[in-house]
């Protein structure tokens, strides 16, 4: 589709047809902005520039593992941005995720991922971070918060999302079993 549509918008933008040439400078500057004021088609045409509605879903490299949350981002989804004030440099989830590489998202009340057991994830290319909550009723919510249950994870829920370098979710799975991780990692990323 981005494709064709730059195709095509360039064949429109060169074209030395008569025709063509009197729409582009004479009927397009002239409807543009009657179009443009509907603030639905205003949204759909920044997403379909901006290119931020791809999707890849449909993708081999898109891989729901078990449990899945009935809600949030899917695999192949670019990953939402949300808030995470109280991290420094990293205050939104696209911050924390922007530098290169794989970033591997381990959700949840923090007694399901202890910060100490990295040597599971001894890759060069994969970035571990943590985004728990608290553990108790009535404890403080943390900083991860609203974070969570923008990416389906709701309260006492945990899961992991695991980020490609392109911003969207290569894979997201229920629960604390990283078996499913591990296999998607080992496949596409070697061992």
């Amino acid at each position: 589709m981005v494709l064709r549509f730059s195709d095509r918008a360039f064949t429109v933008a060169t074209s030395t047809n008569p025709a063509v040439r009197f729409a582009r400078t004479r009927i397009a500057p002239a409807l543009i902005p009657v179009v443009l004021a509907s603030r639905f088609v205003r949204a759909s045409a920044f997403r379909t520039v901006s290119q931020l509605g791809i999707t890849y879903r449909n993708s081999p490299l898109s891989v729901e593992g078990p449990r899945p949350s009935r809600s949030g981002p899917r695999p192949g989804d670019r990953l939402p941005d949300a808030p995470l004030p109280g991290t420094g440099d990293a205050s939104t989830l696209h911050r924390l995720t922007s530098t290169p590489g794989w970033h591997l998202l381990l959700c949840g009340p923090s007694a399901a991922w202890p910060a100490g057991d990295t040597a599971r994830f001894a890759r060069g290319y994969l970035t571990v971070h943590w985004l728990t909550e608290p553990d108790a009723v009535g404890e403080a919510p943390t900083s991860a918060a609203q974070a969570l249950r923008r990416l389906g994870f709701g309260t006492g829920a945990s899961g992991v999302l695991l980020v490609r370098p392109d911003g969207h979710i290569g894979y997201r799975a229920g629960g604390t079993d990283l078996t499913g991780l591990f296999a998607y990692l080992d496949r596409w990323l070697g061992s």
